[in-house]
């Protein structure tokens, strides 16, 4: 399985002219202060929660994550760590349109 586009991340965004809009609920965990003032670190959370979720279990070819959840500050915040792991799969195609040349090893 592979992710082919955002909306195998987010079902109901959209991209107009490299815009990219995901429309509300469609992020995991998401709870601004209110919809005049969200704050950017709950945004954060929430897109990296959602990717989370949509990578996690389905079980995707070329990508993967890991998350670590611990308590700091004497039990007071709660610091999760995510880590994507891709994978890029290139075909001789692939790798001939990217412009890329091999340099010679040097011992």
């Amino acid at each position: 399985m592979s992710l082919a586009n955002v909306t195998d991340i987010f079902p109901n965004a959209t991209v107009s002219n490299g815009d990219l809009t995901i429309p509300d609920g469609d992020i995991t965990s998401y709870s601004p202060v209110s919809t005049s003032s969200p704050t950017g670190a709950e945004m954060i959370y929430g897109l990296l929660e959602t990717m989370r979720s949509a990578v996690a279990d389905a079980g995707y070819t070329n990508v993967s994550v890991v998350t670590n959840s611990k308590l700091v500050d004497n039990g007071t915040v709660l610091r999760r760590e995510y880590t994507f792991v891709i994978n890029l799969n290139f075909d001789e195609t692939t790798f001939a349109d990217l412009n890329v040349k091999d340099e010679p090893v040097v011992w």
